[in-house]
């Protein structure tokens, strides 16, 4: 059949980030992430780069893109380091949400064209990309302690030396707060021992992982499903 017309993109190095989430923001079709794209790179002062696109251009813009977008500067993400020394990434919990939800198609499209991302999501991010707030990171005690420890692997190794041996519970005398820090307001007073220390240590890998961060979380993930629930 007829070959797909191009997405013509047009971006200029100097403001790479803020052309391509203007590009992405608006997108409601379907038809033009599954696409082929067509880059062209300009200079600040309008002049075109020689080259025809034939997939270099496209690998370089989102390469460029991803190295801009995860910097700290950008206050898209923050960066948390596992205990074998990666660098992983969670949304920023004052992010623009309209930047993220951008972001999201372009996670979408960069999952449609093949096209790796500079550095590493956290885990509970992919997992809520697909599941949402029914995640297994964030609804499952195993799971929501391995996404923990991407973040504070001290922490993770402490709760759950709890949940493996609740014994110690008898001698803390510890309540829900300590856990989730006042996440769960009715519950924060609630003694933790053996019978609750799944649901406390849940709720506090859910207070970490996602807490102020939700909106951001939520935002990507509506970006990343906008037009096509993969």
């Amino acid at each position: 059949g007829r070959a797909a017309k191009p997405w013509m993109l047009r971006v200029q190095r100097d403001r790479l980030l803020d052309d391509m989430l203007a590009a992405f923001a608006p997108v409601a079709s379907a038809k033009k992430l599954f696409s082929p794209t067509a880059v062209t790179f300009t200079s600040a002062f309008g002049e075109v780069e020689d080259g025809d696109d034939r997939g270099g251009l496209t690998a370089e813009m989102y390469s460029l893109f991803w190295a801009h977008a995860l910097r700290p500067a950008a206050g898209l993400f923050e960066s948390f380091r596992t205990p074998s020394g990666h660098a992983l990434l969670l949304p920023a919990p004052l992010a623009d949400a309209a930047s993220l939800e951008a972001v999201g198609k372009l996670l979408l499209k960069c999952v449609l064209d093949d096209q790796p991302i500079s550095g590493g999501l956290a885990r509970v991010v992919l997992d809520f990309l697909v599941f949402g707030h029914e995640a297994p990171s964030l609804t499952e005690v195993g799971p929501a302690l391995d996404a923990l420890c991407d973040c504070d692997a001290d922490l993770a190794d402490a709760w759950r030396a709890l949940v493996d041996d609740p014994s110690a519970l008898c001698s803390l005398a510890i309540t829900f707060d300590a856990f989730d820090g006042g996440a769960a307001p009715a519950m924060a007073d609630v003694p933790v021992s053996a019978s609750n220390v799944f649901e406390a240590v849940l709720h506090g890998c859910r207070a970490r992982l996602l807490g102020a961060r939700r909106t951001a979380f939520e935002a990507l993930r509506r970006g990343f499903l906008s037009v096509e629930d993969l």
